[in-house]
């Protein structure tokens, strides 16, 4: 297992002094951020610089190439104009899901608004939904492990919405979810099983937000 604590400090400094600074956020998210990591788990870093170029790109993969490990390093990396201008929705698990460990989010981006809550929460489940349907009738088992891994961030941002709460991991995540919801988390059964009851969860999500219209109200 990696020392995610010495690897991301090492990482760091080497973002300081690469960028000085340029460098205004850095952050850990997934597995390794929740405590659920593996031997096969990505180290999933958010960078902010004050701008995103390629001769900063290509500088990046370098730092990143001289880390051990490399090959699990995988994240988000833009610039300030750029996380600012995406949409607020889609910045949902940045916020939520992001240890800080240099700089703060705060001043860079405003925190979602329960709009941006429930446009996530509709705009997820319909990806989703889509995503299961099509892997049923074009793909095969093997995709159910993505899907199912979709589902927990689903989940979490249904839970979010209903109950204000971003579940820190998947324990906080069982003791905020419905029957139904721990049902499609736990994934057991066979295959077709496992397919009918995502596509369904998803489908009842749909049906309970309505019609899409202008943007969800805050």
């Amino acid at each position: 297992m990696v020392d995610i604590n010495r690897w991301t400090a090492d990482f760091i400094d080497k973002l300081r002094a690469a960028f000085g600074e340029r460098l205004r956020f850095a952050g850990l998210q997934g597995s390794y951020r929740r405590g659920e990591a593996t031997e096969k788990s990505d180290i999933d870093m958010v960078v902010v610089l004050d701008g995103l170029t390629p001769a900063d790109l290509a500088r990046y993969r370098a730092l990143v190439r001289e880390m051990p490990e490399a090959d699990k390093a995988c994240g988000f990396l833009c610039g300030t104009m750029e996380l600012q201008a995406w949409p607020a929705h889609d910045r949902l698990q940045l916020w939520y899901d992001t240890r800080p460990l240099f700089g703060s989010l705060d001043g860079l981006v405003s925190p979602p608004d329960g709009g941006d809550v429930r446009l996530a929460l509709r705009v997820e489940a319909a990806n989703l939904y889509h995503a299961a349907c099509h892997s049923y009738v074009f793909g095969s088992a093997d995709d159910l492990s993505a899907l199912e891994k979709g589902a927990f961030f689903l989940l979490r941002t249904k839970c979010l919405a209903k109950t204000g709460i971003y579940a820190a991991d998947r324990r906080e995540l069982r003791s905020l979810a419905g029957e139904e919801d721990r049902a499609v988390l736990e994934a057991r059964g066979a295959a077709d099983e496992r397919f009918t009851r995502l596509i369904g969860w998803c489908a009842g999500l749909l049906e309970h937000l309505g019609p899409s219209g202008p943007r969800e109200e805050a």
